[in-house]
């Protein structure tokens, strides 16, 4: 087992104080790659400019940060996601016709090009912060985008 540990890893949990959004601690646990949905398509280039080369040496050279956001959801849900979202997500995992509704899924919400990075560097876990909610782990992005806005996000 080769883990993508974030800067939090030895803590346990991410916490972001007592914001009625974001719900202050969030427990961190290493979950397997392989069984994780990296729902949003891989980004090559964001807002004109180079994105997943530059995120992968960032990872090469600092490390994993943030942990990665994933909610324990289930197939119904996703798919309530994949309406909402459309083509903004990536084909869900699974074949609706034929699968159970409440059949869970870890879905990652918040960091699909680290989780693809994490894979493509031969990492099989990667910690992840465990998400009440998709709202949640939406509003929670723009926490862990702060520090990156100059360089990708503007």
């Amino acid at each position: 087992m080769k883990i993508l540990k974030s800067k939090y890893h030895k803590q346990g949990y991410i916490y972001l104080g007592k914001s009625q959004k974001l719900k202050g601690k969030h427990k961190i646990e290493q979950l397997p790659i392989k069984d994780i949905w990296a729902s949003v398509p891989k980004c090559d280039i964001h807002r004109g400019k180079p994105f997943y080369s530059e995120v992968l040496k960032d990872i090469e050279k600092n490390g994993l940060v943030y942990p990665i956001m994933v909610i324990k959801s289930n197939y119904g849900e996703v798919l309530e996601q994949k309406k909402k979202w459309g083509t903004k997500l990536c084909n869900v995992p699974f074949n609706p016709d034929t699968k159970e509704l409440t059949t869970p899924q870890l879905v990652c919400w918040g960091g699909s090009q680290r989780i693809r990075i994490a894979e493509e560097l031969g990492y099989t876990h990667i910690d992840c912060a465990i998400m009440k909610s998709y709202n949640q782990a939406h509003k929670m992005q723009k926490v862990f985008r702060a520090p990156y806005e100059h360089r990708w996000y503007k």
